[in-house]
């Protein structure tokens, strides 16, 4: 690892309600882990030190700033770790400059956006770009995909199990959910209804 890209991953939006759930999950999986460098970033250094002091996050973990509408703050963010995963949304709104820092840096970019006019854009605009530096872009890894991709593994090993064979198509339906909204999901379904009715 470059000296400059020093962390393994770094948290962006670690102050936000999805971003805190996020802090807790690393406190209680990674802390003490030597192997694995990881960090803290949002827009505001004081937010982020009452996050990191609420829980319990270590003294050792690095806090950065970095506003998603300044490129040069992005920049300088993203050059410093391997891989960005972010939780600010709307990511139409609040992604552009990070996904395209990250596609164009080499370094890795993972999000929870259920945006799939956004997403559509990113991939036609960034697929080349990011083939060739090397980064790997994924999108959804939150609710919209879990239940998805855990479904298909599970059905996949039982088939693979019953007939030698994985399937060759595997379709998913939600029936029924139970829960509410984060703010940053009515948001993003806000920004992504304007943004249909400016195409229409």
């Amino acid at each position: 690892m470059s000296e400059t890209k020093k962390y393994d991953f770094i948290v962006f939006g670690a102050t936000g309600f999805t971003g805190k759930l996020v802090v807790e999950y690393l406190v209680e999986r990674y802390l003490g882990n030597p192997e694995i460098k990881w960090a803290l970033a949002g827009r505001n250094l004081e937010k982020l030190k009452s996050v990191a002091k609420s829980k319990n996050v270590p003294d050792d973990i690095c806090l950065f700033t970095a506003d998603s509408n300044d490129k040069t703050s992005v920049e300088n963010l993203v050059s410093k770790t391997r891989c960005i995963l972010t939780v600010v949304g709307p990511y139409q709104l609040y992604g552009n400059n990070i996904i395209e820092s990250c596609a164009k840096s080499g370094t890795d970019y993972v999000d929870l956006c259920g945006e799939p006019g956004w997403m559509h854009e990113k991939i036609n605009e960034l697929s080349d770009i990011s083939k060739e530096s090397g980064s790997r872009i994924v999108f959804s890894c939150g609710f919209d995909s879990i239940p998805f991709d855990l479904g298909v593994l599970f059905l996949q090993n039982e088939i693979i199990k019953r007939f030698n064979k994985p399937a060759p198509n595997v379709r998913g339906r939600v029936r029924a959910m139970n829960g509410e909204f984060s703010g940053g999901t009515a948001a993003s379904l806000g920004a992504t209804m304007s943004a249909l009715k400016e195409k229409t």
